[in-house]
């Protein structure tokens, strides 16, 4: 199987917001990549591919855990991100 996606800005986002260092580090060495490795993919500098497709999946799966545990859904998450950048403030 071939990739040739970055994550989206959104998901990068969420990740980023919804997760810790140390739980991107601590699923970065459980599947054998570097924590740089990691944020390099997060912050869409990296393709995700065949060796990091799993780890990625354990971190977003990370990031719904921490977002539902804080009673929000990712869903809830992205329509506040975007109530808040397409305020007046924001656009233009």
């Amino acid at each position: 199987m071939k990739y040739k996606t970055k994550l989206s800005q959104e998901l990068s986002r969420a990740i980023k917001d919804n997760t810790t260092p140390e739980q991107r580090e601590i699923v970065a060495v459980t599947y054998g990549m570097s924590v740089h490795t990691m944020n390099s993919i997060i912050n869409r500098q990296r393709n995700i591919n065949h060796r990091n497709h799993l780890a990625i999946n354990e971190v977003v799966s990370l990031a719904i855990l921490n977002t539902n545990q804080n009673g929000k859904t990712l869903t809830n998450y992205r329509d506040d991100l975007y109530n808040k950048y397409m305020t007046e403030d924001y656009v233009g």
